[in-house]
């Protein structure tokens, strides 16, 4: 397939939301496009140099750059803003280019705990959020429950799931795993997530007990203390730095509650594309992949995570089951025709 779509990626945080819900799919449009799709310039810039080959990321969010960038632009992708001035900064690019605008949100703000650091923040937040949605012409989000939960903000709403650069993957992949003693185990976390890795701990002490364990953790440090942690990693080096973790099992714990419910199965896909077999909660968009354990229990954890400690046959098994759901379900070059052509199709607003 190919388009004559000219896409302008506006990448306002500079996290793996920013790179995953717009940096990649413009990357993949700009393959199919007769046109030249740019994003603003993002940390690392390891992006292809054909998306912006121009400036650095200090200049990102002049007015200079996002006019270069949404210049004949057909349309504007953006994260969702919480700040007003943004906001109209990016009404004003779009009222200029004569693109139409489409805002990206993969949370459900409304369920934001409130252990949660941001939560402090989150009326100011919301409001602003709000006004991106209703003013844009379209709305991208992650998962079909936050595509119910807007759908009163803006009726053109398109569910763009989370997906996966195999060949990026499988380069990675081939520089293989290195041997070690022993199980290790590893979770990687994100920002108010720690009461999620919370629900493996019991399980994860009476393990250790019995056999030679080593929990690690990227990102967000959990609550009680890993055996290594790995800290946070720029985005665009986290492929890789997942992959050094050289881990055997992964976990991805998350309590059933309305903001869990809503995110997408991402952390899955990862562990997926390493050929890594995962240990999961059954919880909404992660429940239902081929190869995955599923553990709602204290007794589950263990049960589970014992079965591929002790069966390595098991866990090869496993992670290239899921492996080919991923890959089948999850292809970026296959996510990215149905996104385009819903691109093609959404009307402009007139206002």
């Amino acid at each position: 397939m190919n388009t004559n779509l000219k896409v302008a990626g506006i990448i306002r945080q500079d996290t793996a939301v920013g790179l995953y819900r717009v940096g990649v799919p413009v990357q993949f449009i700009d393959k199919i496009s007769t046109k030249k799709c740019r994003i603003t310039p993002f940390t690392g810039k390891n992006m292809p140099k054909r998306l912006h080959d121009y400036g650095d990321d200090s200049a990102a969010w002049t007015d200079k750059t996002l006019m270069e960038i949404a210049k004949d632009a057909d349309v504007i992708l953006c994260n969702s803003l919480f700040d007003e001035n943004e906001l109209l900064k990016i009404l004003n690019l779009r009222k200029w280019s004569g693109a139409k605008l489409v805002f990206d949100i993969d949370d459900d703000l409304y369920a934001v705990a409130t252990d949660n650091p941001a939560h402090k923040n989150i009326p100011h937040l919301i409001r602003t959020f709000e006004k991106c949605l209703s003013v844009a012409d379209g709305v991208t989000v992650s998962t079909p429950a936050l595509k119910e939960l807007y759908k009163s903000l803006n009726p053109n709403i398109y569910v763009n799931p989370n997906g996966q650069d195999l060949m990026m993957w499988k380069k990675i992949r081939e520089k293989g795993k290195s041997k070690h003693k022993g199980i290790r185990i590893g979770w990687r976390g994100a920002q108010g997530h720690g009461p999620d890795v919370s629900l493996v701990k019991p399980a994860l002490d009476e393990l250790k007990k019995k056999y030679d364990i080593t929990f690690c953790s990227l990102g967000v440090e959990p609550p009680f203390k890993a055996d290594e942690h790995w800290g946070f990693v720029g985005t665009l080096d986290f492929p890789k730095r997942l992959a050094e973790m050289d881990l055997d099992v992964a976990i991805v714990p998350l309590i059933d509650k309305r903001y869990n419910r809503a995110k997408s199965n991402i952390a899955v896909q990862e562990f997926a594309m390493l050929n890594i077999p995962v240990v999961a909660s059954p919880v909404e968009n992660q429940k239902d992949m081929d190869g995955v354990l599923y553990a709602n229990s204290n007794y589950e954890w263990y049960d589970q995570l014992e079965k591929l400690i002790l069966d390595k046959e098991l866990r090869k098994e496993n992670a290239k089951k899921t492996y080919k759901f991923v890959a089948k379900n999850y292809d970026l070059k296959v996510l990215t025709k149905p996104f385009v052509e819903w691109l093609e199709k959404l009307p402009r607003k007139d206002f």
